[in-house]
This record gives structure tokens, sequence and C-alpha cells, in this order.
């Protein structure tokens, strides 16, 4: 017997139909601003897809049921994004591309990844703003 998992309980819906409609609306906004920038576009699908990751969870589904739980998602979404990214750098044979996407991963994709996915429901960082102050 295979367990639903759920992203909401009211209204219902399964996490993986969660997941994928929020990944194929990021890349789409992505590929509306920036349709040159294919790495851009695959970054938001990746936050997209994996948001709501922590989810995966039987505290978080009990939370569901039950809303004085408290369990969160967000930081256990983060550490499993990272952990498949760091997997798949991993793989990458060449040395020197290995230590290229490492230097990518720690100074470009890891602070998008964790902004996003830490701040989706407390509020994301304006940048923007940001360098001014």
């Amino acid at each position: 017997m295979s367990t639903e998992y759920l992203a909401r309980s009211n209204p219902r819906q399964s996490l993986q139909e969660h997941l994928t409609s929020v990944g194929d609306i990021s890349f789409k906004i992505a590929h509306t601003t920036s349709p040159e920038n294919q790495p851009f576009c695959l970054l938001a699908k990746l936050i997209g897809l994996g948001h709501d990751i922590g989810k995966y969870s039987h505290g978080f589904q009990e939370r569901l049921q039950n809303p004085r739980i408290k369990v969160g998602h967000s930081f256990e979404g983060f550490l499993v994004l990272k952990k498949i990214i760091e997997h798949k750098i991993s793989a990458i044979d060449n040395p020197e591309r290995k230590k290229i996407a490492g230097a990518i991963l720690i100074h470009f994709i890891e602070p998008q990844i964790s902004a996003s996915i830490l701040g989706h429901h407390s509020g994301l960082v304006d940048w923007v703003d940001w360098e001014k102050k």
C-alpha cells in the first residue's frame, strides 16, 4: 500500500501535483523574463519542484490533520535539494568541470535556492532594495 502525500488538505492536493505545477509555472515565468537564459529557467524549475519537498515527511502529513502540531518543511526541502545538486556534481568526471560546478553551487545556486525555498512562506528578500541600503 502506498502513502499519498499531500501538499494541503483543504482543498486536497497531492504533493506531487503541487510540486510539478509550481515547477512548470516557475519555468514559464523564468522563460518569459529571460528566454535565452536556459540555466536560469532550469534553476527556476528546480526551485519550483523542490520548494515544498520537505512536506514528504510523516510529521508534516500529521500536521495537515492537526494544525497544533508544529513541523516545518522549508529547511528540510532546502537540504534535500542541496544534497541532490551535490550528488550530481560529485558524479562529474572532469576535475576542472567539477571544480567550476562546485564554485557555481556555492556562489550562485545555493544562495538562490536557499533564499527562494527558505523564504517562500516567510517572505523573500528584495535584493534590489537590499543593495541600496
